[in-house]
């Protein structure tokens, strides 16, 4: 039976284009028939969506929050959706992004924010502040965590508002949701400018991301030339070398070690 539903997820796969998401376990809340149901839960990337103004939630404390006054801060962003109650894959989601931001040698607060809601409207700041506290201790810089990493919950207007917008597509079923894991990095001005749906991805790739998508505000000077060399591959979901600007790079440098040799040899000659 499993095998008959994991080719009923590939065929919804492969006629949408979805990226194809895991089933709940619990017998009681089981899709009936995954291969249709499930052809609107996914991920439906549009690189360069600008995300709608105006959409406010309520955090961990129960305070009002905006998403627009966080990337008015002028730093990327690291959205991650998900629902708290969630048994399954949110959690797993959320341990990778800890694990990589505890590799990335960004600083979080400094150089970029991270932002997680929920996209079940009925969850309450109560529930995003028992994340929030677990979550943030896992963090290498916990202080920096409690202040530049969001947990919040929003009315069915704005949490709609913002998963459309991001292209994020979930449906519920019975107390739980089926959904993909993904995580979204967006640029200071509120633009989509990468999607992560592997829970197992590179720092170095979150890294690049982030760079890129700061638009040169962050980052050093060999992280820009990296982006230069590099380009993320959607296909295989990192970033991969560029041979073109691989080769212009080589090409330059080639030039500029034939034009070395030929000013130490001229200079040779003049000392004779």
């Amino acid at each position: 039976m499993r095998q008959v539903v994991l080719l009923l997820m590939l065929s919804a796969y492969l006629v949408t284009g979805i990226v194809p998401v895991g089933l709940p376990t619990a017998p009681a809340h089981a899709i009936e028939n995954p291969g249709k149901e499930l052809d609107g839960v996914g991920v439906k990337a549009e690189l360069g969506t600008a995300l709608p103004k105006g959409l406010s939630f309520t955090d961990s404390e129960g305070k009002g929050v905006s998403l627009d006054t966080i990337l008015s801060r002028g730093k990327p962003v690291i959205l991650t959706p998900v629902y708290y109650h969630c048994d399954h894959i949110c959690g797993v989601l959320l341990d990778s992004v800890v694990r990589i931001l505890n590799s990335v040698s960004l600083e979080l607060g400094h150089e970029y924010e991270i932002f997680t809601v929920s996209f079940d409207s009925a969850e309450t700041p109560s529930a995003a502040a028992e994340k929030a506290r677990h979550y943030r201790s896992l963090h290498k810089n916990r202080e920096e965590a409690a202040r530049s990493w969001s947990f919040a919950v929003g009315d069915e207007s704005n949490v709609a508002r913002l998963m459309e917008s991001l292209g994020f597509k979930y449906k519920r079923d019975g107390s739980e949701f089926a959904h993909s894991p993904v995580f979204m990095i967006l640029t200071p001005g509120g633009e989509i400018s990468q999607y992560f749906t592997d829970i197992n991805v590179s720092p170095w790739d979150v890294k690049l991301a982030l760079v890129e998508a700061s638009q040169g505000l962050i980052g050093s000077a060999i992280d820009h030339f990296l982006l230069y060399c590099f380009r993320f591959d959607p296909l295989k979901g990192r970033y991969s070398w560029a041979a073109l600007n691989a080769l212009r790079v080589g090409t330059v440098g080639s030039v500029l070690v034939i034009a070395a040799v030929v000013f130490v040899y001229i200079r040779k000659r003049q000392v004779l």
